[in-house]
């Protein structure tokens, strides 16, 4: 809704790019009031004009070698999906695994005077940890000797002086100061050539890129109470990403090589079947909806498949978390967050002894009907699947002036 002169909404473009996927999303920006005179240009929410997907690949897991094509040609299909006379005026690019690599760092402070946190201080903290983290990367082996990374983020969540969360902290005087840093990087050269395509085929050099975790946490904040701490289990079709949010900064990001691909795979290996045949099967083990005399055998597989999923999630969060408890709000999103079988593990009780004892996990998906109340569009275009969240959401993080 405009009040007052209306203005012509910029239209924006959303990107997703995940293992060797493309997906994508037309939408106009919120207007922040910005004035024309002594008028103003308001837009109540942000406003969803199209939803780009391609068709889904069910190949064996890509090769790292081949998913810069495979990138390279979703870009050139989402291009096809768009009308030639439609002005693009700015691209979000939203890097899923393995794209990106990211860490959240404490910053702690503490002087026996007041001192006052001014611009160049803070800018020596972010340059400080910036170049550790870089190091630390390397060591890593997430960054080759050969490969320059670039950051992409570098972000303040939360400021804690003399022990009371501060939101605007420059010009104050404390005697201690807390930051909580998120950091992430993807490649030079991936970037680079992300946004030479991007720019041939949309004409535009207003391009930015972010991780997903970021995107998610920063538009969660105006819609979640952070502040209690939740638990982000993207199941994409390949890799399978989870975010642990706590007391209202990103506290850990971990990922293994396990999606919805690798049970529909499974299916499709143990029955000699196609890939889309197997997620036909799936569908109706989700529904309850199997009749035939193989049902006992299909779900057999299936089940070994999750068991194996599951197993791989409590082992990597149990690393990650050692000395922690997982939240309890669990939140699913992602190309297999559609399918019962997931959430259903966090309420089996083996399952929950394997990684805390005593945990009520209370999973919930999080689909683009969910968002209805903050983004507008026709009910048709939030009828998708969770595996769009993530883009919905990014047209909150944008608006919101978050695109640092």
């Amino acid at each position: 809704m405009f009040w007052g002169k209306t203005k012509k909404r910029d239209t924006r473009l959303a990107i997703n790019i995940g293992t060797g996927s493309v997906t994508g999303l037309l939408y106009h920006p919120l207007l922040m009031g910005e004035s024309d005179g002594d008028q103003k240009n308001v837009a109540e929410h942000p406003e969803v004009i199209k939803v780009l997907t391609l068709p889904k690949s069910f190949s064996s897991p890509p090769d790292l070698s081949n998913i810069s094509r495979s990138i390279k040609n979703g870009i050139k299909e989402l291009r096809g999906l768009v009308d030639d006379n439609l002005h693009i005026s700015g691209i979000t690019v939203i890097l899923s695994s393995p794209w990106f690599f990211s860490q959240t760092r404490t910053i702690n402070m503490e002087r026996p005077d007041a001192f006052e946190v001014n611009r160049e201080l803070v800018k020596n903290i972010l340059d400080e940890e910036k170049d550790l983290f870089v190091h630390g990367a390397r060591g890593r082996s997430v960054v080759s000797p050969v490969d320059d990374p670039e950051i992409i983020e570098i972000s303040i969540m939360r400021t804690l002086l003399n022990g009371y969360e501060v939101e605007k902290f420059f010009g104050k005087k404390t005697i201690s100061a807390v930051f909580s840093v998120y950091l992430s990087l993807s490649l030079k050269d991936m970037i680079l050539r992300t946004q030479d395509q991007l720019h041939d085929a949309f004409h535009t050099d207003n391009i930015i890129f972010h991780s997903f975790p970021y995107i998610f946490f920063r538009a969660a904040k105006h819609i979640f109470d952070t502040s209690r701490g939740f638990t982000i289990v993207d199941v994409g079709g390949e890799i399978t990403d989870v975010t642990i949010i706590r007391d209202g900064v990103i506290e850990e990001t971990f990922s293994f090589g396990k999606g919805i691909n690798f049970i529909i795979r499974r299916l499709s290996s143990a029955f000699n079947i196609s890939p889309e045949e197997a997620l036909s099967i799936l569908n109706l083990a989700h529904r309850g909806e199997f009749a035939d005399s193989a049902k006992d055998m299909k779900m057999k597989v299936i089940n070994s498949a999750i068991d194996e999923w599951s197993n791989y999630f409590s082992e990597i969060v149990k690393q990650a978390t050692s000395h922690k408890f997982l939240p309890s709000k669990l939140i699913f999103i992602g190309e297999g967050a559609r399918f019962s079988f997931f959430n259903q593990i966090f309420k089996n009780e083996d399952f929950k002894e394997k990684i805390y004892k005593a945990q009520n996990f209370q999973p919930q998906t999080i689909s683009p009907k969910v968002l209805r109340n903050y983004i507008r569009g026709e009910g048709k275009l939030f009828a998708g699947d969770a595996d769009t969240t993530g883009l919905f959401l990014s047209t909150l993080h944008y608006d919101v002036g978050i695109h640092d």
